[in-house]
C-alpha cells in the first residue's frame, strides 16, 4: 500500500508565501488553505488541488510525498493510501 501526505506547507515555507497569500492566489477559502497546509483536511477535492497547484506554480503531483518508514504523519495518518 502506497500512503501519501500533502506537502503543501513545505512548499509555501521553501518560498515564503503564507496561506492567506495562497488562499487569494487559490481562490480558496483562508481555513480551508490553512488546513491544507498543516494536513489536517479529511478530504480534498481534485479542483482544489489543481487550483492550488496552479497557484504554486507546480504539477499537482508535486503536491504530495510518498510517507516511507518513520515519516511524521498528521495525527498518526496519511492523508491518501493506495492500494495496489
Amino acid at each position: 500500500m502506497i500512503q501519501l501526505r500533502l506537502r503543501i506547507g513545505e512548499i509555501l515555507r521553501e518560498r515564503g508565501i503564507s496561506t492567506r497569500d495562497l488562499a487569494d492566489r487559490a481562490s480558496i477559502a483562508v481555513a480551508t488553505a490553512r488546513a491544507l497546509a498543516l494536513g489536517e483536511n479529511e478530504r480534498v477535492d481534485m479542483p482544489v488541488i489543481e487550483r492550488v497547484a496552479a497557484a504554486l506554480n507546480v504539477r499537482p503531483l508535486e503536491l504530495f510525498k510518498e510517507i516511507e518508514d518513520g515519516d511524521v504523519t498528521v495525527n498518526n495518518r496519511p492523508l491518501i493510501m493506495l492500494a495496489a
